[in-house]
Formats: structure tokens, C-alpha cells, sequence
């Protein structure tokens, strides 16, 4: 009796610091912090961590939005996190000056959106359903125009310089044979000028004031936000202008060498519940109107500058300017991403182009290939 009294109590014993070590390992997750920007962009990334992140097995998901890509910058080359959503031009320039990070996925294909304001938008045909709006030569002709004029020339904000926004806007113009300059002053070529996203309907509504004809190509969801409000028209998708099979790349998923060899368990854990995240946006914006304004409340408590309106014109499945599918490392976002990366160096963006098979990280790519 007495024995088996001990060997019950060793059984006890036992289990009990088997299933407290267990509980242990649950709660140690490994700390992953992604910095990110207020942009419809960086939805997958932000609903990831709404959804999913008190699930996840390896990774304790951390979110910190930045207000400005400069500012994320910083942050990430100071090590303050150890992934960071960024535009790829500026992605590929920080790797030309210290390649010790890599791209690990992407958080969305396509994306950004031509904005005209109301003097612009007076002056253009454009269709009543956003589908429909194309970039034909409507913008590029009043462009002309005030060049020839010499008068109030039209300016056109971008968020960055090293941004996709800026390479649409480039092509665009080179489209319709019009240059684009980064500088002020240059009298026969369109001035691009710095919007920080967050800035965009006080700029438009700024040139509206003092009756100025006005554009800007900016992420989703600012144009929808300024044409739901009366203050400008979305002109046309920068799909239409880098056209790519399943959308080309813009802003991508980057994580530090240091994160990668010490935290790679967790970084692929998160990568995971952001391609999840994109899939679970791709159904709930296929559904009713009161499922999309339940989402647009979830990201409206991340980024409360985006309306309602904004975000469920912006998540309109038939205008279809931003998606959320197709998040893998593969050779087709390569492939996209090169061609983005020539255009911007052809344009000045980029000073020189990168390694591109240096710059992706070997195991989310062959991850991808082996998924397909």
C-alpha cells in the first residue's frame, strides 16, 4: 500500500512537470515586431495579427506603425523590428547600400490609384464605374498643356521617391511621351512632389482652394477616401499601367539576417498567417456589404483615418485595384519585380539594379515552389 502510494505520487510528480513545462513552451513564443504604414497596403499584415495572433505557435506577432516611410526606414535599419513592410523601390535601394536583410513575401499585388482633384476632374471624362476608368491620355493631354502654357504647372504627388507610385507615374508619363523630374523647376517635364499618404485629402483639398489643378498617385484606400467625399476622382489603377499576371508587386515583406538565422521558425509562422489573412480579405470582400463594413471597423481600429466609405470602395471586388492573393515568393513576383526595378532605374528612381536572387531569401522561395 505504501508503495503504491509513492509511485502515485512520482506519477503526479511527473505529469505535473511535463504539462507545466508544456504550458511553458506555449507562452515562451519568440517576439516578432513588423513595423508597418496606415495604407490598405498592409491590411493582410495588420489583419494577421488581428485574427490570428494570439494562435500562433512560434511567434509572438507585434505590430508598430510608422508615420512615414522615412521613418520606417530608420527604424528598421536601427533594428527596432525585425521585419518591416515597405515599398520595394525602397526596399531594393537600402539593399544596394547594405544588403543585410532579404525579401520574404509580399502583403499585396497592385494597389495604387491616380487621383485627380476637382479642376483636374472637371476637365476629364471619366466613367462612372471605377472598372471602367483606364489610364488613356485624358490626364497626360492637360499635362501637356500647362507645360506649353507655361502657366500653374500641374504637380503630382507621390509618397516617396523611391516608391512603385513614382515608377507608375514615370511609365505613365513616358507612356504618353511626357517626363517625369524629381526636382522643382524643370520647365518641360512634370514635377513629382512628396505627399506623405496620411497628407493626401489636405493636399487635394488645399489645390481645391486655391482653384489648382491637382493629382497624386497614392495607395488604396486615399483616393477612394477623397472621391467619397467629394474632393477629387480616382482616374485610373496602377494595375493598368504595370500590368502583370495576378497583379504586379509593390509594397513586400522584409526581415533582417539577424532575424532570419535567430527567429526563422517564427518570422514563417507570421509569414504564413498574412498569406491566410490575404485569402480571408479575398472572401469577406466577395460577400455582403454588411461583412465589409464589420472588416472596414477592425482596420478603422488600426488606422483610424480611413472611412468607412474609404475602405469598402477601396475593397470593391469590381473595381478590383488591390488584391490580396498570390502573397508568394515565387517567380512570378520576381519576375515583377524586376520589371519594376528596370523602369525604376531607366527613370532615376533607383540609381543601379540589384541581384534580385540575392536579394530573395532561398527558404520562403523555395517554399513557395515546392507549394505550387
Amino acid at each position: 500500500m505504501k508503495n503504491l502510494k509513492i509511485l502515485s505520487i512520482l506519477i503526479f510528480f511527473i505529469f505535473s512537470q511535463s504539462h507545466g513545462e508544456q504550458a511553458g513552451e506555449t507562452k515562451e513564443r519568440t517576439p516578432v515586431k513588423a513595423l508597418y504604414m496606415p495604407l490598405a497596403d498592409h491590411y493582410a499584415g495588420i489583419l494577421a495579427h488581428h485574427w490570428y495572433a494570439d494562435d500562433l505557435v512560434e511567434a509572438d506577432y507585434r505590430l508598430e506603425r510608422m508615420q512615414s516611410w522615412d521613418l520606417l526606414r530608420a527604424a528598421f535599419r536601427d533594428g527596432h523590428a525585425d521585419m518591416a513592410f515597405i515599398i520595394c523601390p525602397e526596399a531594393m535601394a537600402m539593399f544596394t547600400k547594405k544588403p543585410d536583410f532579404r525579401w520574404v513575401g509580399l502583403l499585396h499585388r497592385d494597389g495604387n490609384q491616380m487621383i485627380v482633384n476637382r479642376d483636374l476632374a472637371e476637365k476629364m471624362k471619366l466613367e462612372p464605374k471605377l472598372k471602367d476608368r483606364k489610364p488613356d491620355s485624358q490626364l497626360a493631354d492637360l499635362m501637356r498643356e500647362s507645360l506649353i502654357s507655361d502657366t500653374n504647372p500641374i504637380y503630382c504627388g507621390i509618397p516617396a521617391l523611391r516608391a512603385t507610385h513614382t515608377v507608375v507615374v514615370y511609365k505613365y508619363l513616358k507612356d504618353h511621351e511626357l517626363e517625369m523630374s524629381l526636382e522643382h523647376g524643370c520647365g518641360n517635364s512634370i514635377t513629382a512632389e512628396l505627399i506623405r499618404p496620411t497628407q493626401s485629402l489636405s493636399f487635394i483639398r488645399k489645390r481645391n482652394n486655391r482653384s489648382e489643378e491637382a493629382c497624386m498617385q497614392q495607395s488604396l484606400p486615399w483616393g477612394s477616401i477623397v472621391e467619397t467625399r467629394g474632393d477629387g476622382q480616382i482616374a485610373w489603377y496602377s494595375k493598368d499601367v504595370l500590368k502583370w499576371p495576378n497583379g504586379h508587386v509593390e509594397c513586400i515583406i522584409i526581415a533582417s539576417d539577424k532575424a532570419l538565422e535567430e527567429k526563422r521558425a517564427a518570422i514563417m509562422d507570421v509569414l504564413k498567417a498574412i498569406q491566410k489573412a490575404g485569402a480571408h480579405i479575398e472572401e469577406i470582400r466577395r460577400q455582403d456589404e454588411e461583412s465589409i463594413q464589420k472588416l472596414a471597423a477592425v482596420i478603422r481600429s488600426y488606422v483610424p483615418e480611413h472611412t468607412d466609405a474609404g475602405v469598402s470602395a477601396a475593397l470593391d471586388p469590381e473595381s478590383g485595384g488591390i488584391r490580396y492573393d498570390s502573397l508568394e515568393l515565387d517567380d512570378n513576383a520576381i519576375g515583377s519585380l524586376s520589371q519594376i526595378m528596370n523602369l525604376a532605374v531607366e527613370g532615376g528612381i533607383l540609381e543601379r539594379p540589384i541581384n534580385l536572387r540575392s536579394f530573395v531569401d532561398e527558404v520562403s522561395y523555395k517554399k513557395a515552389q515546392a507549394d505550387e
